[in-house]
């Protein structure tokens, strides 16, 4: 698992310092999947916005986490307080 950080003050370098993140990301995931070594999980605290870290997770596990929703939270207040991160939809 990498988990790359970057902190920075000025707005203007938002997009070069997320491209090299990104830039980066992909070449240890080509390094990887080249060397048989690539396990796809994504961890979904450490994963960008551009990435999908529950398709990581196989269907059935999505299905089971959304059914899990549904129960216990069925009107989405969760959903509606929680500003950020990766919504279960």
């Amino acid at each position: 698992m990498v988990n790359l950080l970057a902190y920075w003050a000025d707005e203007s370098f938002d997009e070069g310092i997320t491209t090299i993140l990104e830039d980066t990301i992909a070449w240890g995931i080509q390094t990887a999947e080249s060397r048989g070594l690539l396990e796809p999980w994504l961890y979904l605290n450490y994963a960008l916005p551009t990435q999908s870290p529950y398709d990581s997770y196989g269907a059935q596990n999505v299905k089971k986490l959304k059914a899990i929703k549904k129960k216990y939270d069925p009107s989405n207040k969760f959903g509606q307080f929680w500003s950020g991160g990766f919504k279960l939809y």
